[in-house]
């Protein structure tokens, strides 16, 4: 499918936003993203062990929309789930190496956005979104901006995972910009709370929440969030769970995916 165009980046003032553009289209991508996948053993390995079993209940989908795919490493997975697959992001550089990568896929459309809107999608029409280890660049405000048009984005019942900064819980602790420099560039504007309220608002209701100390530097600087449209419960509270073993998960699947790999790639 073709890659369509959403609002253009020419009145974009928001540092954060052309920050992110900036960087990542200047950024080589020496594995395509997969060196970001090494703690768990790979990219495979981060999927089957870290992302499908949070997923798992809600695939098959029949149209998934995956924000911020990067060059494709979740991408490459979720096509394989779905009728339809959307992917938006920022970054046309992004956007180009997906479509490369998948394009013997028929059934993939392709979006360079704003970094925040989502028009080129059609509303009642998503079954599942997804955006993994890439809006934890964000401040609240995209955060909050997606969430809004996610209400009208997935169909009723719908759901919604996305992975996202929790840092702002350590801003005290932190001096100025020194977190997001320093913590992979996680952004301290975001929270597990402001993300919880924005569901409430905008009639979505969040299900669950799993934070984590992502780089294993004592902090919480993740969360895992998991929503659904449904206006009526959009007041219930999630469950809210803080994994204090997640490291354990990680190096867990490393040791799996070390020990039952194909003859070939033993050496």
């Amino acid at each position: 499918m073709s890659t369509a165009g959403g609002p253009s980046l020419a009145n974009v003032k928001d540092p954060n936003i052309l920050g992110n553009r900036n960087y990542w289209s200047r950024y080589d991508w020496p594995e395509a993203g997969d060196e970001w996948s090494k703690p768990w053993g790979g990219s495979d390995a981060l999927w089957y062990s870290g992302i499908l079993p949070r997923l798992h209940a809600f695939l098959p989908a029949g149209h998934i929309l995956e924000i911020a795919p990067g060059f494709g490493r979740v991408t490459n997975h979720l096509r394989r789930h779905c009728r339809k697959l959307t992917i938006v992001d920022l970054v046309e550089k992004c956007v180009s190496a997906c479509r490369e990568r998948f394009k013997e896929d028929t059934h993939i459309a392709y979006v360079v956005n704003d970094g925040r809107s989502l028009e080129a999608v059609a509303d009642n029409s998503v079954d599942l979104c997804v955006s993994w280890d890439s809006l934890v660049h964000v401040e609240h405000d995209t955060v909050r901006e997606y969430v809004r048009q996610l209400k009208t984005k997935l169909r009723p019942g719908g759901i919604g995972f996305i992975h996202h900064s929790n840092l702002g819980v350590h801003a005290a602790e932190l001096k100025g910009d020194e977190g997001p420099h320093i913590l992979g560039g996680r952004r301290p504007s975001m929270t597990a709370e402001k993300f919880r309220n924005d569901c409430k608002e905008f009639g979505l209701r969040c299900l669950s929440q799993e934070i984590v100390p992502w780089t294993g530097a004592g902090l919480w600087l993740d969360c895992f969030s998991l929503f659904m449209r449904d206006e009526a419960n959009a007041n219930l509270d999630p469950i809210v769970e803080f994994r204090h073993d997640w490291g354990n998960e990680v190096a867990n699947a490393a040791r799996v995916a070390r020990l039952y790999r194909r003859p070939a790639e033993i050496g």
